[in-house]
């Protein structure tokens, strides 16, 4: 990948994060060709030929046959997200087991 110029969110983006730790933990170079502001923005930049973006599955699943989805690595690239709820609160019922699913032990191809 570090042959291939890229199309990147800004810095400090949760999935600009992701592709940086994977490039870091390869040891590879990232080529950094157009950094722009949303998701928006890296589509039309890889569909403008500027260079490879990256993006959420969610994000490009309504897009037309301009850009494709490939699968780069063996493993997914995954992402860690913080539950907020009031210090004092009281639960709502449903969102108590939602949380006390969140602290079950790993469930199968979701890793901690």
């Amino acid at each position: 990948m570090s042959a291939y110029p890229l199309v990147l969110r800004d810095p400090g983006s949760g999935v600009r994060q992701i592709v940086e730790r994977a490039f870091a933990e390869c040891d590879a170079t990232m080529r950094v060709a157009l950094e722009i502001a949303g998701v928006g923005g890296v589509k039309e930049g890889s569909r403008a030929g500027m260079g490879i973006g990256f993006v959420s599955a969610m994000s490009i699943r309504h897009e037309d046959s301009a850009l494709r989805r490939l699968r780069i690595a063996p493993e997914t690239l995954t992402r860690r997200f913080s539950i907020l709820i009031p210090h004092a609160a009281t639960l709502l019922r449903v969102a108590a087991r939602f949380l006390e699913l969140c602290d079950e032990p790993d469930w199968p191809g979701y890793p901690r």
